[in-house]
């Protein structure tokens, strides 16, 4: 697959590590296994998709790594669009599509969310798991969104971790784009000084 050989053969460009490498897609890319990155790289979806019908499109797994994915109008969709094992994944545009889970983060895994639009698509119709952590590792595993859209779901006030589950960052709410639209953007609180 032409995506998981450009993340194996990315490398820093200075022996420092002071550069990272961005991988842009040029084309579509269907996967029919899930796309292993488990070094720090930036991906930049740019208006194309990474899709897989029946698994995890990407698959972020790699000790103290930082992945950064960046799209205009590009789509990740799978049953797990973005399934972080180990290490931290900061998304900041495109679009995320889950079967499942848009974002699911487990053992020592981190997301960070500044933009980009997230839903899922299931059969039993629950939304309850757009952003999800593994129950059984969630205090070590963070999920945390300053901003980004997400339909069908609430990331303030969700059951993914229990009643009441609140994934967005301090100083952070979801506010419903129209009323009865269950379409959510998360921006920050405004707080206004009285004098």
């Amino acid at each position: 697959a032409p995506l998981a050989a450009a993340v194996a053969a990315a490398n820093k460009y200075d022996k420092n590590g002071g550069w990272l490498p961005t991988i842009t897609l040029l084309a579509n890319v269907e996967l029919s296994t899930y796309v292993t990155i488990s070094k720090s790289v930036n991906l930049n979806l740019d208006q194309f998709n990474i899709t897989r019908e029946n698994g995890t499109a990407l698959y972020v797994n790699g000790e103290n790594i930082e992945v950064t994915v960046n799209g205009t109008t590009g789509t990740v969709s799978g049953l797990q669009a973005v399934y972080v094992d180990n290490g931290t994944v900061t998304i900041n545009g495109g679009n995320y599509v889950g079967g499942y889970e848009a974002v699911y983060v487990i053992n020592n895994g981190h997301a960070v969310i500044n933009g980009g639009t997230f839903g899922a698509e299931n059969d039993e119709d629950d939304t309850d798991f757009v952003l999800n952590e593994y129950d059984a590792t969630r205090d070590v595993t963070t999920i945390a969104v300053y901003g980004g859209t997400f339909h069908g779901f609430n990331p303030e006030n969700n059951a993914a971790e229990g009643a009441g589950t609140n994934f967005c960052a301090q100083g952070h709410s979801a506010v419903e784009t129209a009323a009865g639209s269950n379409i959510r953007e998360v921006m920050p609180v405004h707080t206004h000084d009285f004098y």
